[in-house]
């Protein structure tokens, strides 16, 4: 997933929704999503441009449980410097499987200045 998104220096960002496609038994997707409502899936967005940088634990589930729902807050877009482009990494880890399963996508995001009137 690289999908560039724009928003505006303190506003909500875009959201995202990630899940995790179920796998057969040679390791090809089946195209059913997995619940990933358990303690055992755990969805971490990051941000390195972020001043200080954003580095934490996605806790909204969709309804249907098969899907986090990433949404950078206003707070976290305010500390994103204006004018530029930043990677969102978003990673999805179950240690519990064997072997364990991570997977990592990135997001681009250009953060405009927020215009005071």
């Amino acid at each position: 997933m690289t999908e560039c998104g724009r928003i505006k220096q303190g506003n909500t960002g875009p959201l995202w929704l990630v899940g995790v496609k179920e796998r057969d038994a040679n390791g090809a997707e089946t195209g059913n999503l997995i619940n990933v409502s358990s303690v055992n899936w755990v969805c971490t967005v990051a941000c390195n441009s972020a001043v200080p940088p954003i580095s934490r634990v996605e806790p909204n589930i969709s309804a249907d449980d098969t899907r986090f729902m990433v949404q950078l807050t206003p707070a976290e877009t305010a500390t994103l410097p204006a004018g530029s482009a930043h990677t969102v990494a978003i990673e999805v880890v179950n240690t519990t499987l064997s072997p364990p399963f991570e997977v990592e996508s990135h997001v681009d995001l250009i953060v405009d200045e927020q215009q005071i009137t």
